[in-house]
């Protein structure tokens, strides 16, 4: 799974004019190399708006091989524009309700910085795209450096989270042995970040369905920095189960990496 800036050229409404629209999607690429799926961001960042129109909706598509696949793009786990209540957690809500087993979101979720960065420190990368494959028994995210596009979103930390934060369970195959203060800082916006993503997929252990149904989230995000962002890493895999969420695997805040993990 590739994202990348999709242009559509469609006609005007009531009209033999054709216009461009722009959309921040996804596309799913086959083991044989042809397009399986493309989806388009939902819910807009601010940096969005700015160039993007919202895609027609949440998307879970039966996929051969792999059952039912739902697509998140970042801002999608948020509350829409950081308004809708907290606990409407839209996102998960519609994938439990159209039974995804397997949601794959790219991301580029940074931490508010304290100090501007300067614009020298990452404008001279390549453009990179954040992946994630999957297949049948392996599940694989990719966890790249920043490239040109503008800073992305995390949670709006002036809302409330309604979740579940009895999450130690997560953590249990974790090495913390770090002792040093950027080692320990680095641990810390780990475990925020990803209790955050967990805690927004709380309609999974919530659910009164029978026989209950449990998911794999797989989760690619950015690492470095550039001007105005901090990206946080922590590319995971979470199995969405009836005691809660449990971390499957992760990368470092900081470290560009490939996570393999059999599902």
């Amino acid at each position: 799974m590739v994202g990348y800036p999709e242009k559509r050229v469609v006609a005007e409404a009531g009209s033999e004019e054709e216009k461009e629209e722009y959309f921040n999607s996804t596309c799913l690429v086959s083991p044989k190399g042809t397009l399986v799926s493309t989806y388009s961001k939902t819910f807009l960042y601010y940096t969005d708006e700015n160039w993007a129109q919202e895609g027609p909706g949440f998307q879970s598509t039966d996929i051969e091989g792999l059952g039912k696949v739902g697509f998140g793009i970042c801002m999608d786990v948020n509350p829409r524009q950081f308004k809708a209540p907290f606990e409407a957690f839209e996102f998960s809500n519609f994938h439990l309700d159209q039974k995804s087993k397997l949601i794959l979101c790219s991301m580029a979720w940074n931490k508010a910085e304290e100090e501007s960065v300067s614009a020298t420190t990452s404008t001279t990368n390549p453009a990179t795209t954040t992946t994630a494959t999957t297949t049948t028994t392996t599940t694989t995210a990719t966890q790249s450096t920043p490239g040109s596009t503008p800073g992305e979103e995390g949670p709006n930390r002036n809302q409330k989270e309604d979740g579940n934060d009895n999450d130690s369970d997560m953590w249990e195959d974790e090495d913390n042995d770090e002792t040093d203060a950027d080692g320990i800082q680095d641990q810390m916006t780990q475990y925020e970040t990803i209790q955050y993503w967990a805690v927004r997929m709380s309609p999974y252990y919530r659910q009164k369905t029978k026989p209950f149904q449990e998911a794999y989230v797989v989760i690619a995000n950015r690492i470095g920095r550039e001007p105005g962002a901090c990206f946080v890493g922590s590319s995971c895999v979470l199995h969405l189960g009836k005691s809660g969420p449990k971390v499957l695997g992760v990368l470092p805040v900081n470290v560009e990496g490939l996570l393999s993990v059999e599902i």
